[in-house]
């Protein structure tokens, strides 16, 4: 037995999703083409599941065109449920922000869609509380509507 449906059986509806996807990411690069190519920013952090698929969309791009810079990649289940309960946590968040972004200032978020902002905004918080300078943010769809 299978787990997944194969990718056939999605149908029509799958093919539309994905070139929806294709069109979005190509326009978010498309927005993003300067920060690019200046090689403005030294990481990306994607916020929650939706964002992975962007943040690798964007590191690749980032690659191929700035080859020899590190652009650390990271990986933050913020959700919009998800904020520190008490100091502990906080300083869970902020020990794996201060690991994996070294010593970047200049950070990118990355996210499947915005609906309120109230996620990045957390997110961008406890960015600036480790030194973090610059944040910038990006969504594959602008709100919530977009995506389906």
């Amino acid at each position: 037995m299978e787990r997944y449906p194969k990718f056939k059986e999605r149908g029509e509806k799958g093919l539309e999703n994905l070139e929806k996807l294709r069109k979005s990411l190509t326009e978010m690069c498309r927005q993003l083409k300067e920060n690019i190519d200046s090689g403005k920013y030294d990481a990306l952090v994607s916020d929650d599941t939706g964002g992975r698929l962007p943040t690798l969309v964007l590191r690749e791009v980032f690659k191929k065109v700035n080859s020899q810079k590190d652009l650390k990649t990271l990986f933050v289940a913020t959700g919009m449920t998800y904020k520190p309960k008490n100091e502990e946590e906080e300083k869970l968040l902020a020990d794996y922000l201060k690991k994996g972004l070294g010593d970047s200032k200049n950070v990118l978020l990355v996210t499947q869609y915005i609906h309120t902002g109230k996620t990045l905004g957390r997110l961008a918080n406890e960015l600036k509380k480790i030194g973090v300078s610059e944040i910038d943010a990006t969504s594959v769809y602008g709100n919530v509507d977009e995506r389906d």
